[in-house]
């Protein structure tokens, strides 16, 4: 895998402004005398700009201190790549699609590894004062001789910190919790509250935090362990880098999405507008350009764009009943290494609530309901 690792295609981009062909607001396909607003979108939901910023400063992982020196920035799941620019210890991130999660690659030569933190998403507005982390090679090596972990070339080093419900770090989480995949992977080994190495340590800290060595490059995933549910993007792992992993850990279980009787038009259509999809997906945009999908108009029109017409460009229906995993409507927004041709990513990990809501829809049937 590229140490830059950038997402190849042009089609069915998530993040263009456009605004309807129909000046009036209203689709030829429109459901007559429709008035609930989950059965036809109309033009109601907001047009985000074309483009946004990201802004934001480098910081030193383990000190939580500003960098001193100048970073390089470089991003991961969003084409085209955002035009970056940096002055010194501070980046901004331009010409970014609206409604995209992406990653963001930091750096500091020669002293920080290249470092993908968690995604970040930009919705229908620019963000400023973000944190861009960067882990010291020293740092890192520091931590080896601690945990006496020898390093192999190639492979990467993933922290992961455990969140609670709210966000905040999550004290008192058991190795057996997190269950990364791949093989060959040398830990949980556990972190103090002050992010120094804490051999004896069972269980995390008040930081929250713990970390992976020799993690094979490719992509990482987190399960729950027995008693544990766990819920986090999925993570590029690249050849002497360091990727940084924020994880929600629940003891037990957690409300489940809906399991009977999905509602197409009352749980799956307001996702298209809530994720961004709507924004693209309608009118002449990209996404009708491109990708030949529209997202707007009647209820009954867009269940038959997902579930009965076949793509021009898949020769297959977005909506697969025999393998529902592998429906277009899920894949091709979904984060994938090897990339799939789809420029920008709407759901990070399988473990997405609106990802599991259409899953679960299409499991159903994908009834018209």
């Amino acid at each position: 895998m590229r140490i830059f690792v950038i997402i190849l295609g042009t089609l069915l981009s998530f993040g263009c402004s456009h605004k309807s062909s129909d000046p009036t607001g209203t689709d030829p396909g429109m459901d007559p005398g429709a008035t609930d607003p989950g059965s036809n979108f109309g033009n109601e939901p907001p047009f985000a700009p074309s483009s946004l910023s990201v802004a934001g400063s480098f910081f030193e992982f383990d000190t939580g201190k500003a960098l001193a020196t100048p970073g390089t920035m470089a991003t991961a799941a969003v084409v085209p790549s955002p035009d970056v620019s940096i002055s010194g210890a501070t980046f901004t991130l331009a010409n970014i699609p609206p409604f995209s999660t992406f990653y963001m690659v930091a750096g500091a030569p020669p002293d920080h590894r290249l470092t993908y933190n968690a995604p970040i998403t930009v919705t229908d507005a620019p963000l400023v004062d973000v944190k861009a982390y960067v882990v010291a090679d020293s740092y890192v090596s520091k931590l080896r001789t601690a945990f006496n972990v020898t390093a192999l070339s190639g492979t990467a080093t993933v922290f992961v910190q455990a969140l609670d419900a709210t966000g905040a770090a999550e004290a008192g989480i058991p190795a057996t919790a997190i269950m990364p995949s791949g093989t060959g992977i040398k830990g949980p080994y556990f972190l103090d509250a002050t992010m120094q190495p804490s051999m004896s340590a069972a269980a995390t800290s008040a930081s929250g935090w713990m970390v992976y060595f020799n993690v094979p490059a490719g992509t990482l995933t987190f399960a729950g362990g027995t008693g544990y549910t766990v819920v986090s993007a999925d993570a590029p792992t690249v050849g002497d880098a360091v990727s940084l992993v924020a994880a929600t850990v629940t003891k037990g279980t957690t409300t489940t999405p809906p399991t009977m009787n999905v509602s197409f038009q009352q749980q799956v259509m307001p996702i298209f507008i809530s994720r961004g999809c709507y924004n693209c997906h309608s009118g002449n945009g990209d996404g009708r350009r491109l990708g030949d999908l529209v997202l707007d108009g009647a209820a009954m029109k867009i269940w038959t764009a997902l579930t009965q017409t076949v793509s021009t460009n898949f020769k297959t229906t977005r909506v697969n009943l025999t393998a529902p995993e592998k429906s277009l409507v899920l894949t091709m927004p979904s984060y994938e290494n090897p990339p799939d041709a789809h420029p920008t990513v709407v759901f990070t990990s399988s473990t997405d609530k609106d990802y599991v809501t259409i899953l679960t829809w299409i499991k159903e049937g994908a009834k018209f309901n």
